[in-house]
Formats: C-alpha cells, sequence, structure tokens
C-alpha cells in the first residue's frame, strides 16, 4: 500500500513537454529552470526537445532557455501533456498549450497589450 501510494504520488506531479523549433542546430541546450533552481537540460535533435521531470507542485511558473538566454520563455507548467510551438517564432513568442494556467496567463497578456494604445494616449493628454 505504501509503495503504491508513493508512485502515485510522484506522477501527480509529473509533467511532459514536447517542443518545436526552427532555426537551432542540433545539440543545441535547452534548460528548464523554476523559482530560480535549475531543474533540468535536454538538447535539440531535428528541431525538436522533450522534458519530463516531475515538479514539487502545479501550476508552476518555469523557465525554458538556451545558453545566454539568447531564446527563453516564461511559461505555466501543469502534470499533463504540453506543447511548445516555437516554429514560425522565437521561443519568447512560442505557442504553449496543455497547460490551463498558461492559456489564461495568455488570455490576460493579449488584454493587456491591447490597452497599451489607450494607455499611451491617456499619458499624453496629461
Amino acid at each position: 500500500l505504501i509503495t503504491t501510494i508513493a508512485c502515485s504520488r510522484k506522477s501527480e506531479n509529473q509533467f511532459i513537454l514536447k517542443g518545436l523549433t526552427s532555426g537551432l542546430e542540433n545539440g543545441t541546450i535547452v534548460y528548464l529552470s523554476i523559482e530560480d533552481e535549475f531543474l533540468d537540460s535536454t538538447t535539440i535533435e531535428n528541431n525538436t526537445f522533450a522534458f519530463s521531470s516531475i515538479l514539487p507542485r502545479t501550476p508552476i511558473q518555469a523557465l525554458v532557455y538556451t545558453k545566454g538566454f539568447s531564446q527563453y520563455r516564461l511559461l505555466w507548467l501543469e502534470n499533463q501533456p504540453m506543447t511548445f510551438n516555437g516554429i514560425n517564432n522565437s521561443f519568447k513568442q512560442a505557442q504553449v498549450s496543455g497547460s490551463e494556467t498558461e492559456s489564461l496567463q495568455q488570455s490576460l497578456n493579449i488584454r493587456i497589450d491591447s490597452l497599451a494604445p489607450h494607455l499611451r494616449k491617456q499619458k499624453q493628454l496629461e
């Protein structure tokens, strides 16, 4: 019984992130950090990468990046299969799916960006 509980607890916080990229060479290392702590790394092969790790809790915000932060993306991880699509964009504009929290964050970012022109006009009037 204890073994069953321990095994099921581990899988509760496991996530999988499969990524697609373009323009990055085979062997490029992609890093994953959570709360400023390194968690994992993997290499790009044929414009793909994958992470599968145990998370301390979910949802949790993470950073996916390359050496020197030439490519990076903040995202919310959850304990389910997720995809990272950076084929047509840089990491920063990559589309991430499979995380409800990430979807909410993306919706919020779109709304904030839509307010920017109105805020600039208001500031000019002051």
